[in-house]
């Protein structure tokens, strides 16, 4: 019969296994208008259109929804990836309806190359927009995207744009994140117009995530609970006094994260 020493060292390293195998893994919402509490440049996790594609490697699914408080604007879809030897595939798919002014249907692929101290990326969407009972048409995006990993600390990079856009007009997003022993991450990211700066700490079955953005100050917060290999998510944001939003995203990891 264990004693409650024996228990109690048990208990302690199944929470420390937990952790190490889902704290890194995480999802982001969908729409432009939202602002990650985990960045754009995260290293893991399901991404839709604003995250970078160099990720690495860790097999899972989701579905996530994200609405504007402040104005009738709401996008949802699903979002997955696999691991291919040292390669990732992710794909998503999404849909963005505003009022009765605009709609648009999202999809996108992303592959990125992954090895232990950088990892290469490339995505590409393609985007059908419309007024209803009116105009249609279509849109191509890329993404491409690097990021170099020192310990717990990463420095990258990604630009995305699209095709009918001159190319010294694409977007890109450059910043570094750090982790420390897989409980406690921080991270920087500037676009060119605004500075994000953010944290994550994780708990046993809880992380909490938080970002927040100058100089219009602006604030993410999530709150994700760790079932097993399930993951849920809820997330509040704003920016200014009229742009502000709410979302929640369900998640599941299939294996563990691929580091080469």
């Amino acid at each position: 019969m264990l004693s409650v020493l024996q228990l109690w060292g048990r208990l302690r390293m199944w929470t420390v296994s937990f952790l190490l195998s889902s704290f890194s893994y995480s999802m982001d919402l969908p729409g432009e208008f939202v602002q990650n509490s985990g960045g754009k440049l995260s290293t893991s996790g399901l991404s839709w259109e604003s995250a970078s594609p160099a990720r690495f490697a860790e097999p899972g699914f989701g579905i996530a929804y994200a609405r504007m408080v402040s104005a009738d604007v709401w996008n949802g879809g699903v979002s997955g990836e696999f691991g291919l030897g040292n390669s990732r595939i992710a794909f998503s798919s999404s849909y963005l309806e505003m009022d009765s002014l605009y709609r648009r249907v999202y999809s996108e692929l992303d592959f990125s190359f992954c090895r232990s101290w950088f990892i290469l990326g490339a995505g590409y969407g393609f985007s059908v927009e419309w007024i209803p009972r009116d105009e249609k048409w279509n849109r191509h995006r890329y993404k491409t995207a690097a990021t170099f990993i020192w310990k717990g600390l990463s420095v990258g990079g990604v630009v995305l744009g699209f095709s009918d856009v001159p190319l010294k007009e694409a977007d890109y997003v450059l910043g570094f994140r750090y982790e420390v022993s897989q409980r406690f991450g921080m991270f920087a990211e500037w676009d060119g117009a605004f500075f994000d700066v953010g944290n994550e700490v994780c708990f046993s079955f809880v992380r909490v995530r938080s970002a927040y953005r100058f100089p219009d100050f602006g604030v993410a917060v999530s709150l994700d609970f760790l079932l097993g290999d399930w993951s849920v998510d809820g997330t509040y944001g704003f920016v200014g006094r009229i742009w502000d939003w709410f979302g929640f995203s369900v998640s599941k990891k299939q294996g563990k994260k691929t580091i080469l």
